[in-house]
């Protein structure tokens, strides 16, 4: 009895876990920093965009990447 019921709560637990796997949220493609070192989004930058406060931009580098 206790085996059945040891079986049974390991092929739910597993159940979930692999279930969690399906419902990933889609990764921003470009991650906005400004001065302050704050991430904001790319409709808060647009906005920043036309109301003149961007000066440069610069794409980054990230470590280990080849060029």
């Amino acid at each position: 009895m206790k085996k059945l019921l040891l079986l049974n709560l390991t092929l739910l637990l597993s159940f979930f876990l692999f279930a969690q796997q399906e419902n990933q949220k889609e990764k921003p493609e470009y991650v906005i920093i400004v001065d302050n070192n704050e991430i904001i989004t790319s409709e808060k930058f647009n906005e920043l965009f036309e109301q003149g406060y961007v000066k440069s931009m610069n794409k980054g580098c990230i470590w280990g990447a080849k060029k």
